[in-house]
């Protein structure tokens, strides 16, 4: 695996710090329930990009910490739905909760193929809803077309996740090295993408 360059830590650095400035500063107008979900997936992203900061890219093809990070798009879509679509939140976490334990069991006890699939399609799933909800929002005249960011962080970091699930298949889309080498940035610019949108 590639080795984790001082200018790629530092990145790191940066993302953990912009998605800590979410958990601490960027949460006052969301209800309990809504703050909890976004709580989580920021905060995984705090954690996610600590770990890969300090331990680099080989922490990626660990399953605990396969199985934390989705709860990033999870989280991020969930708070979503309950602050906007309300009436599906309890469908919507239950739909989760089955597709969290489906990839925790499929990581320890199923096919390295086949927990990808599920890992994927989770982390489509999810992402889907936080890229259909503000483009929705935004239609209606409901938020400015900052809000549009979070559509794209959504898009950014969807794809970042398919070409990593092709990779650990053993078919990747893209040469392992440059996946890496941009990985990173694509990670902060989702980051920043979800910040700036959620905030304005």
């Amino acid at each position: 695996m590639i080795k984790i360059s001082v200018v790629n830590r530092i990145i790191f650095l940066l993302t953990g710090h912009l998605a800590g400035y979410k958990v601490v500063g960027g949460m006052e107008a969301y209800s309990e329930l809504t703050t909890f979900y976004y709580t989580i997936s920021f905060g995984m992203l705090v954690l996610a990009s600590i770990l890969l900061m300090l331990l680099g890219f080989e922490i990626l093809n660990n399953d605990g910490v396969l199985i934390l990070a989705a709860l990033i798009p999870v989280g991020l879509s969930l708070g979503l739905v309950n602050q906007y679509l309300p009436e599906f939140h309890h469908i919507y976490l239950g739909i989760n909760i089955v597709a969290m334990l489906a990839i925790t069991i499929s990581r320890f006890y199923a096919s390295e193929k086949t927990a990808v699939i599920v890992l994927s399609l989770v982390h489509g799933i999810a992402g889907a809803i936080v890229v259909w909800i503000p483009l929705v929002l935004v239609i209606n005249e409901k938020h400015n077309l900052l809000t549009l960011l979070i559509s794209v962080g959504g898009i950014i970091i969807g794809l970042e996740g398919l070409l990593l699930a092709f990779l650990k298949m053993g078919k990747p889309l893209i040469q392992a090295e440059k996946l890496y080498t941009y990985f990173p940035m694509v990670l902060f610019l989702a980051s920043a993408a979800f910040v700036v949108g959620m905030n304005y």
